[in-house]
């Protein structure tokens, strides 16, 4: 089924891609109906973890927040951003149900000017307008939505996206998208074509993943292929194997995907010849009572190293900057420890990362401390401070940021 929505072409549907649509549409028909429903979307989507209280006309909830970030390198810019997020999904009737979100912010930068200055034009965003079908066990949902169960999907998007989990340990997800928002904290960037205006790129993306859950809390499999029209197609895996004990237990992550970049848009090196781009994460975790203890070994690729940015989240990367986990021929070792209990959590991680620029060898290393108080029911306070030690043109510098938001 990979190969089948991730296959090379044009950047338009394949003829293959009618009669997948004519087979979902005939295998949702013959589902079990589900009738109306009072509660509205069930499960812990990211739709339905958005609205704090279910009501006979629907869920709305929200948050609402101040961001601060200051950032020391060769002088002093400080940036605050006030921001809030609004959501409202209706009850759900007969399999139906819709949903909408809107989110904004005001932004007030300081200091030496920033490179994403210029991309934060966009104060309100109506980053959610969907509808939602479901039968069972099985969804498609059409429009503005979060594809929170995909792996390295992480923004707003404009999508198609099917869930199926009719079979138990087994879940499918698949997602057909033309357009994406970045959503970061501190810049949301309205929704564009995802080949960001350049005529030579196709402008979608189809993702396929499917989980195999072997024993739950214990070993899990996640296999994954995107095809971004004729700019690369990644295929990746995740895989968590865990043994429980009370009160703890202690296994691996493990991560890897790889690229097929097109010969033409694809990923080039120094020379401008393109090559494939790989990257793999090993992650041993020991967890006892409230505390955390991990680590870790990330490779990229030596030649152009590993695809992100864009439409991929930074997934592989363990620290709160690192900017060079994704070089060519970049080695990141880190080891981690968090601790939370009754309202505070606090979070250490410490790492170095060994890769090539223009040919010589350089050294970046981090270390990040990260620390939330629950202040009320619903205030929240999380603050992180990174120290960045770059033997890199970069030099040495330091972030600070801290956020302050309530949830109602």
């Amino acid at each position: 089924m990979f190969q089948h929505l991730c296959r090379r072409g044009s950047g338009r549907p394949e003829p293959l891609t009618k009669p997948i649509i004519t087979f979902f549409i005939v295998f949702l028909l013959h589902l079990p109906a589900v009738g109306p429903a009072e509660d509205g979307p069930d499960g812990d989507s990211e739709d339905a973890a958005a609205v704090s209280e279910n009501h006979a006309w629907g869920a709305i909830g929200g948050l609402a927040g101040i961001y601060y970030e200051r950032i020391d390198q060769e002088g002093v810019s400080n940036l605050i951003v006030p921001f809030f997020e609004v959501s409202y999904i209706t009850p759900e009737f007969f399999g139906l149900s819709a949903g909408a979100g809107l989110t904004g912010y005001m932004r007030d930068a300081h200091g030496e000017d920033r490179e994403d200055k210029a991309l934060d034009d966009d104060n309100v965003v109506l980053h959610k307008l969907f509808l939602n079908y479901r039968r069972s066990r099985t969804s498609i949902k059409f429009g503005r939505q979060a594809l929170e169960y995909m792996t390295l999907l992480s923004d707003y998007y404009e999508a198609v996206s099917l869930s199926i989990e009719e079979i138990d340990s087994l879940t499918l997800n698949a997602a057909y998208v033309t357009k994406v928002a970045e959503s970061d904290i501190d810049k949301f960037t309205d929704f564009q074509n995802i080949n960001r205006d350049n005529e030579s790129l196709d402008d979608f993306l189809v993702a396929a993943e499917i989980t195999w859950t072997v024993l739950p809390e214990t070993a899990a499999v996640t296999l994954y292929c995107y095809h971004h029209g004729n700019l690369y197609q990644l295929y990746g895996s995740h895989a968590e194997l865990f043994y429980p004990a009370q009160d703890s237990r202690f296994g691996f992550n493990l991560d890897a995907y790889g690229t097929d970049e097109d010969r033409v848009n694809g990923l080039s090196d120094e020379q401008g010849e393109v090559h494939d781009s790989t990257i793999w994460h090993i992650n041993p975790v020991i967890e006892v009572h409230d505390f955390v203890l991990s680590a870790g070994y990330v490779r990229a690729g030596m030649a152009v190293g590993a695809r992100e940015g864009g439409l991929l989240d930074d997934y592989f990367n363990p620290f709160n900057e690192g900017d060079k986990v994704f070089e060519p021929d970049a080695i990141t070792w880190y080891g981690g420890l968090s601790w939370e209990d009754n309202g505070f959590s606090l979070g250490l991680v410490l790492g170095t990362t060994d890769y090539i620029d223009d040919g010589n060898p350089l050294t970046e290393k981090e270390f990040d401390i990260r620390a939330g108080l629950r202040l009320l029911e619903n205030l929240t306070l999380e603050t992180e401070v990174a120290f960045v030690d770059s033997k890199g043109p970069e030099g040495n510098y330091s972030v600070l940021e801290a956020t302050l938001f309530y949830e109602f």
